[in-house]
């Protein structure tokens, strides 16, 4: 049997019993002992050599894995098992992997740790009040970039700061206000990795040329630079979403509109800003408030737009729509929410966060209940199919406001949300399941506002900025933190027990196959 890189057997299947072998890839020194293992338990006719060769990369491996996707994802002895191999030499290394598997899971080990890389950084100067920051991660110039609102004595406008992977800042901050007329706020960026620039989308009021509550936008160089003057996008401003399609080189933008009645409206707009066509209606019909979330289905190029419904029968529904790249609405109105069933008049479910895993091809729909404030999401396919039940995230939630991201290299998502400790993390699994404690990313939770995550998967991290206005002198602003998994932490007393009890079996295996193996042994 030849041998198979880690790849192939994660398109035969046998790697999705491994869910963190991407990350486990992206770490130093670690792919060539993976790729032994792998390619070694399959060529190895010989379990004890195997075993006695192999103990330190597999007890680093297990060390590593996200146990509980691990345990939970598939068998993992009934796909080991049903593969070629000779079956002569299956009973004892699958006598060491049930070993394994049984003491991992009696001690339950949830091996992924969040880790904040570094300090917080600063991000906004002066002393003005700065607000609803948005980033994204340049993949070509490998830095990140990062947009807010700011008011400082009688202006108001935008500003944009680049920095490192590394958290070092890039020049300082820029503005990008064109006038100091009305106000701007809310500004969302998207990257276009096509042509290496940038377009920011934000609200305006008070404006003497563009209308009260319109979105306008601003297209970027590189290093945030104006690229031609700003123009009008839609008279939806309100909640703006806004991605970048490379598959077509558009961006597309979801934002609610709220004269002469609350609704969705949809924008394609071309890489050069130039809008194609008019505003798309998104919600059917009814009172659409407040918008949610544009995901990219980058498997399928189409879009999946999210809202509330608040206003038709039955009411404060999530709602959802297929959208193709060329404008077509390729699906009716989705309920993927049902009515929550609540006692007061709170309104519930918001706010909507949408998110596409291209890994596991489903979207993740994030949302809030205020009737009982608990954080609960839902997976739907590509047609719209919810897929498995509601899940619950957290119960300890103070503010409406939510973000969620998907990292591909580490195949997790992190969603952050506010409480009385502050700004918190967690980490989240491909199938829905914890697989990290909540943590604090940021303290003094009553002076947190809104937040904006950002992967980068070429370094297996995410990056989070957030709005706050602090008590103490130099608290207030906008700063960002980077994050990602750690499994070097110190491992529990029971994770040392399991281990070792791993450990013990391995002589036990020797004694009872050393002589049927005694002549393969001659030969290595």
């Amino acid at each position: 049997m030849s041998g198979r890189s880690l790849s192939s057997l994660r398109a035969s299947g046998l790697a999705t019993a491994f869910p963190v072998g991407t990350q486990i890839k992206a770490a130093a020194g670690r792919q060539k002992a993976i790729d032994t293992w792998l390619n070694d338990f399959y060529l190895s006719s010989n379990p004890y050599v195997f075993a006695t060769l192999y103990t330190e990369p597999i007890m680093d491996f297990l060390k590593m894995l996200e146990l509980q996707e691990f345990l939970l994802s598939l068998n993992f002895s009934k796909i080991l098992f049903k593969s070629d191999m000779n079956r002569k030499f299956c009973k004892p290394i699958k006598s060491f992997i049930s070993t394994t598997v049984l003491t991992l899971t009696t001690i339950g080990i949830n091996s992924a740790h969040a880790a904040l890389i570094g300090n917080p950084i600063k991000l906004s100067e002066g002393t003005g009040y700065a607000s609803d920051p948005s980033l994204a991660y340049n993949s070509i110039e490998q830095e990140y970039i990062a947009v807010w609102a700011y008011i400082e004595s009688s202006q108001q406008g935008l500003v944009s700061q680049r920095f490192s992977t590394t958290g070092s800042l890039i020049e300082g901050n820029i503005n990008l206000s064109r006038r100091y007329l009305g106000s701007q706020f809310q500004p969302v960026i998207a990257y276009n990795s096509t042509d290496n620039q940038y377009l920011v989308s934000f609200q305006v009021q008070g404006d003497p040329i563009f209308p009260f509550n319109n979105s306008v936008g601003q297209l970027l160089t590189a290093d945030s630079k104006f690229i031609g003057d700003n123009f009008l996008i839609s008279s939806a401003g309100q909640e703006i979403s806004l991605l970048y399609n490379p598959e077509v080189n558009q961006y597309f933008q979801t934002a609610r509109a709220f004269e002469p009645a609350n609704r969705i409206l949809g924008q394609r707009i071309k890489s050069d800003g130039t809008l194609i066509n008019s505003n798309i209606r998104l919600d059917a019909s009814g009172d659409g408030a407040p918008n949610g979330q544009v995901a990219l289905d980058s498997v399928n190029n189409q879009y999946l737009a999210t809202w509330r419904e608040q206003g038709s029968s039955p009411k404060f529904t999530v709602q959802g729509r297929f959208i193709n790249p060329d404008g077509r609405l390729i699906s009716e109105q989705l309920e993927i929410v049902p009515p929550p069933d609540f006692k007061s008049g709170a309104t519930p479910l918001s706010p909507i966060r949408t998110i596409f895993n291209p890994i596991s091809k489903q979207f993740l729909i994030i949302y809030r209940n205020f009737e009982d404030p608990q954080i609960r999401g839902r997976f739907l396919d590509k047609s719209g199919t919810i897929i498995g039940s509601e899940i619950i995230v957290s119960s300890n939630v103070s503010y409406e406001f939510l973000s969620v991201a998907f990292n591909e290299t580490l195949q997790t998502y992190l969603l952050a949300w506010i409480n009385e400790s502050g700004l918190i993390g967690q980490f989240i699994g491909t199938s829905g399941n914890l697989i990290s404690d909540p943590f604090t990313i940021a303290s003094e939770g009553n002076q947190i506002y809104d937040f904006s995550i950002v992967p980068n998967n070429d370094s297996a991290e995410f990056v989070i900025a957030w709005e706050t206005q602090g008590s103490q002198k130099g608290q207030a602003g906008i700063f960002a933190q980077r994050i990602n998994t750690s499994s070097s932490s110190i491992p529990e007393p029971s994770t040392i027990l399991g281990i070792g009890i791993i450990l013990a079996a391995l002589p036990v295996l020797k004694k009872k196959y050393a002589m049927r193996n005694k002549k393969a042994l001659a030969k290595v």
